[in-house]
């Protein structure tokens, strides 16, 4: 499935939606749900086009919640630096964005921040479970939020050779980082 006239907005379920091994290509996306809802992909690639800062956004600007999200061996392909995921991109809270096995393609880019802020006062449950991580290489951000409170868990992943972390005490108080590797 080739999406081509720019963010894949069409991710958006009223319901539930089950997706098995299909290939999105778009210059960005959008996961949200216009009520109560659950969105599971399995075995998906979700693939970047483009040399832009295009996100994947959990939940949208004008906002709409993102409520739960699940991407099971799924693979994650950039083509620029400036790409990201946008953590909570809602002015409410978004439900749970579970990613567990699956990787990075090595093939792309690797983008500066892997995780990003959304927009301020939203918040989202963020947990990568078993995922391979290690296409981001070093001197990459895992996670960089300077506007929402989140709380992420990194559990099993394979984060490369090296890493490091940098917070603030602000970032401190507003976020929740756990990891076991």
């Amino acid at each position: 499935m080739t999406y081509t006239g720019g963010t894949m907005t069409g991710v958006t379920t009223a319901g539930y939606l089950d997706v098995y091994g299909i290939t999105f290509t778009a210059t960005g996306f959008e996961f949200y749900n216009t009520a109560y809802g659950r969105q599971i992909y399995n075995t998906c690639t979700f693939t970047f086009t483009g040399a832009g800062s295009g996100t994947l956004s959990l939940g949208t600007t004008n906002s709409t919640q993102m409520n739960e999200v699940q991407w099971q061996n799924c693979t994650l392909k950039f083509s620029a630096t400036g790409q990201s995921i946008a953590a909570a991109n809602a002015s409410s809270p978004s439900g749970p964005f579970v990613w567990k096995g699956g990787s990075i393609d090595s093939a792309g880019s690797a983008p500066t921040t892997l995780f990003t802020g959304g927009t301020a006062g939203a918040s989202c449950a963020i947990t990568v479970i078993g995922t391979d991580l290690s296409a981001l290489g070093s001197g990459k951000n895992l996670i960089n939020l300077a506007q929402a409170g989140h709380t992420f868990r990194l559990i099993d992943c394979n984060l490369g050779a090296s890493r490091s972390e940098e917070h603030t005490s602000e970032l401190q108080s507003r976020e929740t980082i756990s990891y076991a590797v």
